[in-house]
């Protein structure tokens, strides 16, 4: 009886107060907030200038383009002339096979 008369005199704890509990939250916040932000600052060039349209960067972009309009064409080809030989000596050897063949029948 005394267990029980003990218990229901433990002390309840009292609610804190809603504030405490977003203080860890907006601090984690504002960290990733002044991070992004100094990342974004000091990434910049501040020496870097705009190059006009006319400029050599369109020059070098139309003669990539040009490279890689070539190597598109000229790929298929060399990926494929390796299969296209083997190919052509699978066929003469059918051919050969072929001929033996005939040429052993009576």
């Amino acid at each position: 009886m005394r267990a029980v008369r003990a218990g229901a005199h433990a002390p309840v704890a009292e609610p804190q107060p809603a504030w405490a509990r977003w203080i860890p939250v907006t601090s984690l916040a504002l960290l990733v907030f002044l991070g992004v932000f100094l990342a974004i600052h000091f990434s910049r060039n501040p020496g870097a200038k705009a190059q006009d349209a006319g400029g050599p960067s369109l020059a070098a972009a139309s003669s990539v383009l040009e490279l890689g309009g070539g190597l598109i064409r000229e790929a298929p080809a060399a990926a494929l002339s390796p299969l296209s030989d083997e190919r052509q000596r699978l066929e003469r050897d059918w051919d050969n096979a072929k001929r033996f063949l005939f040429a052993t029948l009576p």
